[in-house]
């Protein structure tokens, strides 16, 4: 699944996960472009502090289709680079 379907079904079920806001707020960037084992995506944010940005890290997130539901799998900015990231994913059931 595409990452297009993926919003568009978060925001058909009412949730605000990708909003403009959300993702500017935490300087998200969605980095894979489909979904990884029909469940999986990999996320960067980039927290700015007293106007000094910290280094972006990597998460893992899973996303649920029933429910439109996306949360952290593992710990949030977990990752140093995408490729830990997405190796995470691959091997998650």
């Amino acid at each position: 699944m595409l990452m297009s379907e993926v919003k568009a079904i978060n925001e058909s079920k009412g949730l605000c996960w990708f909003s403009p806001s959300n993702m500017r707020f935490f300087r998200t960037k969605i980095v894979s472009r489909e979904l990884i084992k029909d469940k999986y995506f990999v996320t960067s944010e980039q927290f700015v502090y007293e106007g000094i940005a910290k280094p972006r890290l990597y998460s893992v997130r899973e996303f649920n289709p029933e429910s439109g539901d996306i949360h952290s799998v593992g710990l949030f900015q977990q990752f140093h680079s995408y490729k830990q990231a997405r190796e995470y994913a691959e091997s998650l059931p």
